[in-house]
């Protein structure tokens, strides 16, 4: 079946290799399914049209966040929104768990596309950053990896770790050190050291705890190169426009 890229809107063959959320790169920018994903996520927030981005004009009233975005889509995004990248290790430097004040609420959208597996704990914090950085009725584009209901934290009461030649050293709040022979590394830029690996209930809590809304069904669209996959754990999250009733 051929489809287009929703992000550079050019036409494509057959999909090659596993249809998996790292694979079936786009022939022309590159974009795999994941970045297409987070695309379509984007589309369907901002209530736009689901079509190729180089067919729609810019439109700088609507303001977003990339975390650490990849190329391809934050190319695109930079193309038709007004939309900045940040960083957590250079500039321009956001980071989630302490969000400066000239930040908060400023946003309508923002991305953070496999990003919290590699926050340290309590990865609480960073949910709560992501939510203190939009507007409400604002809108992430989420991506984890996941698996599961229950959130799999590999370092435990981590107070302190040192990343080392193929392992890790860390120690939970008593003290206690410890030695991880198999961590496990993410190709990206920065700090690449997975925490955790969630689970969809425990994420789905943590983000209503935080002032999401139930995160919203994403309508997956073949033509456009974003097919269901396995395991997809890509989310359409909403700030609640008024906050939560004590319970």
């Amino acid at each position: 079946m051929t489809w287009t890229c929703i992000l550079c809107g050019i036409a494509q063959g057959e999909p090659r290799g596993p249809l998996e959320r790292g694979a079936v790169p786009c022939q022309d920018c590159g974009a795999v399914w994941l970045h297409r994903a987070i695309g379509l996520v984007i589309l369907q927030g901002l209530r736009l049209p689901i079509t190729p981005f180089s067919s729609l004009a810019p439109d700088l009233s609507r303001r977003g966040l990339g975390i650490s975005d990849s190329f391809p889509l934050a190319a695109v995004l930079g193309g038709r929104f007004d939309y900045v990248n940040s960083w957590y290790h250079r500039f321009p430097r956001v980071d989630l768990t302490c969000v400066p004040e000239e930040l908060r609420e400023q946003f309508e959208f923002a991305v953070c596309s496999e990003v919290l597996e590699h926050v340290p704990p309590p990865v609480e914090h960073a949910v709560r950053g992501i939510a203190d950085l939009l507007r409400p009725g604002g809108f992430v584009a989420l991506s984890v990896p996941a698996a599961g209901a229950t959130t799999t934290e590999f370092y435990p009461g981590l107070a302190r770790y040192e990343p080392g030649d193929g392992s890790v050293r860390w120690a939970d709040g008593a003290g206690n050190w410890q030695i991880d022979d198999n961590p496990e590394f993410h190709a990206g830029i920065g700090q690449t050291l997975a925490f955790r690996r969630f689970g969809d209930g425990d994420l789905a809590a943590q983000l209503i705890e935080a002032g999401f809304a139930a995160p919203e069904p994403v309508t997956w669209n073949d033509d456009l190169g974003v097919q269901p996959v396995a395991f997809p754990s890509v989310y359409l999250v909403r700030k609640r426009t008024v906050a939560r009733s004590p319970t």
